[in-house]
This record gives C-alpha cells, sequence and structure tokens, in this order.
C-alpha cells in the first residue's frame, strides 16, 4: 500500500499476475477513496487472461464513494460483478468481454454513503493525512465532487446482450460536522472518543464493516463482527454488522452498545431507559456463520438520532451542496449522485454494443447518462457498408443501448466551466440509410463528419438538462 496524496487517493494497491488469473466473488470493489489496480501480464508472452466469475448469494450494499477500480490484461473476460459506487471503473485490455450476465457498476444503488466533512458548512473537505486537506468543490484549485465514470480502452469490445453498464442515478454523499459547544464538547460519535460504541443498520447485513479514513479511526472490531439482537425500540431481532459509531447518523441507523448488568437477560424483556434506549438481549458473533458467543447479555440500543442530544452535529447532502455551491459561483453544475453517470469507450478495431446501459435517475432536476465512442475512423451503419479499416458501430444498438446523450468521436471531460470535448476521431462517417434516435446525439472530428442521408437526423429529440456546458478542444 502507498499513499497517492496528489490524486485525494488514501491507499493506492496493484495486484500483479504472471499467469492467466480468475477473480471469483459476488461482487468486487475498493474501499473508499481507494485506488486499486489487478494487472495480468504473463512472463511467458501469452495472452493474460482476467477471468471474473460470479458467485451464489445476495450481494450486500456497498458502503464505498469515490474508489478507483482498474483491470489491465491482454483478454478481459467478465461475467461477474464489479462496482465502484461514485467512483471509475477502467478496463484496459486488446480484448474485452462483457457477458451476458455480468454488472460495470459504479451507481450508489440508493446508498448514502458517509464522505468527508464541512467546515461551518461552506467548505467540504477529506482530511487525506495529517498534513493534506483535500477541498471538494468547482471553485478554483479544488477537486470536483465524486462522480461515476466506466472506461473501456480496448482494440476489441464485446457488450454482450444481457450485460449491463450501471451509471445509475440515485444515492447520496454525507457529510458530518461536529461542532464543540453547549450541545457537547466531546466528539461521541469518534471511536477514538467512544471505543465501544457501534452504529448497526436494519436490513444492511454486511460480510465486513466498511473502510473510511474518518470514520473507521479508532474502529477496533474484526472482519465479520456482528452482533445478535433480540429487537425491540423498533429495531427487529436479527444478526447485525458492528459498523463505526458516525454510521449512526446515516437514515435507519441505530447506535449500539454492550453494557454490564444484564447478563443473561431475556430475549422477550427489553428495558427501557430514561434516555428513551432500550436495553435488549444480544450477543456478539461473526456474521451468519454461528461463531461467538451464544449467552445473552445485555446491549443499549437507540435510535441513531440520539446522537443529536449528545453532541452538535451537522449533516450534509452531496447533492444540495455542491449544486447551490456552483449556482452561487455562476458555474456548471457538476455531476451529483442523483445524476447518472459517463461510458467512455475507446475502440481500435471493433465494438459491438448488444448489452445495455443504466442511466435511469430519478431526482428533480437530474440529469442522464453519457455515452462517449472515440475511435479514429468511425462508421455508423453495416458493416458490408464500412470503408476499411473503420471502426464500426450499428446504429440500431446505439438507438436501444439506453445512455440519454451520445458523443461519436470524442470523449468528455468534466470541469469546473462544463464538459470539455476532447475530439479523438479523424472522420466520422453515417452510411445512407442509417437513422440514429435519441435525446442527443453529438458528432465530432478532426477532419470529416460525413452524413451520407438526411434519414439520420428524422428522428433526433430534443431534450434539455442532459449535457452541461460544451467546450470543444481539438
Amino acid at each position: 500500500m502507498n499513499t497517492s496524496e496528489a490524486k485525494g487517493i488514501i491507499e493506492a494497491a496493484l495486484l500483479t499476475a504472471s499467469a492467466p488469473l480468475t477473480l471469483a466473488a459476488q461482487q468486487i470493489y475498493p474501499a473508499t477513496l481507494t485506488q486499486y489496480s489487478v494487472t495480468v501480464a504473463p512472463s511467458d508472452g501469452s495472452v493474460g487472461v482476467l477471468k471474473i466469475d460470479p458467485v451464489a448469494g445476495k450481494a450486500a450494499p456497498v458502503y464505498s464513494a469515490a474508489g478507483t477500480l482498474t483491470l489491465n490484461a491482454g483478454e478481459i473476460d467478465d461475467a461477474g460483478t464489479l462496482r465502484a459506487p461514485f467512483g471509475t471503473i477502467t478496463l484496459n485490455a486488446p480484448t474485452v468481454n462483457l457477458l451476458s450476465g455480468s454488472v460495470t457498476s459504479v451507481s450508489g444503488a440508493g446508498v448514502t454513503v458517509p464522505f468527508g466533512q464541512t467546515q461551518g458548512g461552506l467548505s467540504w473537505i477529506f482530511p487525506v493525512n495529517s498534513s493534506l486537506l483535500q477541498v471538494y468543490g468547482t471553485a478554483a484549485g479544488n477537486v470536483l465532487p465524486p462522480s461515476k465514470t466506466v472506461a473501456i480502452n480496448s482494440a476489441n469490445l464485446n457488450l454482450a446482450h444481457g450485460a449491463t453498464i450501471d451509471v445509475s442515478g440515485g444515492g447520496d454523499l454525507q457529510a458530518i460536522e461536529f461542532t464543540s459547544g453547549l450541545g457537547g464538547t466531546r466528539d461521541v460519535l469518534s471511536n477514538l472518543v467512544s471505543p465501544g460504541l457501534y452504529a448497526v443498520i436494519p436490513g444492511m447485513q454486511l460480510p465486513a464493516a466498511p473502510y473510511d479514513p474518518i470514520s473507521s479511526q479508532g474502529f477496533l472490531p474484526g472482519v465479520g463482527s456482528s452482533v445478535f439482537l433480540a429487537g425491540g425500540n423498533g429495531l427487529p431481532a436479527g444478526v447485525y454488522t458492528l459498523l463505526p459509531a458516525r454510521y449512526a447518523l446515516l437514515p435507519g441507523a441505530y447506535l449500539v452498545q454492550s453494557v454490564a448488568g444484564f447478563t443473561d437477560i431475556s430475549p422477550n424483556a427489553p428495558q427501557t431507559q430514561l434516555d428513551g434506549g432500550v436495553v435488549m438481549a444480544g450477543y456478539n458473533t461473526v456474521g451468519t456463520t454461528g461463531l461467538g458467543g451464544t449467552r445473552h447479555t445485555g446491549f443499549l440500543v437507540t435510535p441513531g438520532a440520539y446522537a443529536l442530544k449528545l453532541a452538535n452535529y451537522t449533516t450534509t447532502s452531496a447533492d444540495s451542496f455542491f449544486a447551490a455551491q456552483a449556482a452561487a459561483a455562476g458555474l456548471a453544475k457538476p455531476q451529483l449522485p442523483m445524476d447518472a453517470g459517463s461510458v467512455s469507450i475507446a475502440a481500435t478495431v471493433s465494438a459491438l454494443l448488444d448489452g445495455h446501459i443504466d442511466g435511469s435517475h430519478t431526482g428533480s432536476g437530474s440529469r442522464g447518462s453519457a455515452l462517449d465512442l472515440s475511435s479514429t475512423f468511425t462508421y455508423v451503419g453495416t458493416a458490408a457498408d464500412a470503408p476499411a479499416g473503420y471502426v464500426v458501430l450499428d446504429p440500431n444498438q446505439l438507438n436501444s443501448i439506453g445512455a440519454d446523450s451520445i458523443l461519436i468521436g470524442g470523449t468528455r471531460t468534466a470541469t469546473a466551466a462544463g464538459s470539455q470535448v476532447n475530439v479523438g476521431a479523424d472522420t466520422v462517417e453515417v452510411g445512407a440509410g442509417a437513422t440514429l434516435t435519441g435525446n442527443e446525439v453529438l458528432l465530432v472530428a478532426g477532419s470529416n463528419v460525413l452524413l451520407r442521408s438526411e434519414e439520420h437526423t428524422s428522428e433526433l429529440q430534443s431534450l434539455t438538462n442532459l449535457v452541461c456546458r460544451l467546450l470543444l478542444e481539438k
């Protein structure tokens, strides 16, 4: 592990294999602000194949944000699930096969994730370490808020029927600010201050507590550390993963701590305390393995909002904070958690796009997904009519792939001023009879954009709120 301060990444790690490698899991993802790369490079010069295989079972929600997952190989065959919520997934290989049933997701999937702090409600920060403070925002010198991006760089791409690239909007990032004062002088939700205080979230049985550079400070339970609680005070009976205490400020969460004097308490006799908390029966365990204690002891359980009575905490939504900040400065609104993300594909030989992009977004004022396709010579139409040496894009696949905005011939880069268009194509040609339909289709090229008929524009619809501002650069 090492620290990559320049990019605001807390940890960077690399797994290198000198032989074909298969990773099998319900899901593979980086932790918050972690940059993780997997590289397959056989020493004998053979094609380094990296396979991602699924594992049966229901994957748990992922409490991670702004992580980066990069796969490098001679061939990537993905039938599993890759995730980097509010982050970036990059696939680099001469051959990339996203197979039926595979999910490549940077969506927040409806989960609110703790991420950083605010200062006086005016700035959004993340202490990378004791000497570096990362500031997020749209002002000069700030890092843009975490965004959702899937990037594929290959010679031959096969996005098979039944494969999904999920860049859907939803979920949120939550900053927490503790202010010492009349409400309390101790940051009680810091596990450095309250080492025996934890959070649990109903319905979220995680295999391990999520890692967060701020919230995890002082958090000692090991992987899989959980507690069985007999139920009470609105909390159903069940096994709960122990989380850092700060997670108690997430929607629906509870505070939990072991209390003495209640050995062998009856599971059917929870005891309400004067502060509104309830002491209920429970015991420590390791997930759902059955390992751990079985003798009931007492656990004090209170709704997470009770923390606001112990100290002065303010929580802030990334959706509202960064939108208001950009509006006040007269700048383009950055990609927000409620917005759908982007997919960038650079192919040099072929691109089969028979899969689906999930760019759904339901928040008021949220924006749709963007698909960028960049090849030096690009032909939209049938392979039989394409000039030699062109990457062929099937218009029917483009029309049904699910992207709200499609850019052919370049890529878009987010800046504080808007979306910068980087022209990558020399020539983009739309063949005779090819019809492109959709909310927004952009064609760019350094030398030629050739339209062989007018049919391709006959069904284009007008829809606002898809692209903030476009800045063109060759």
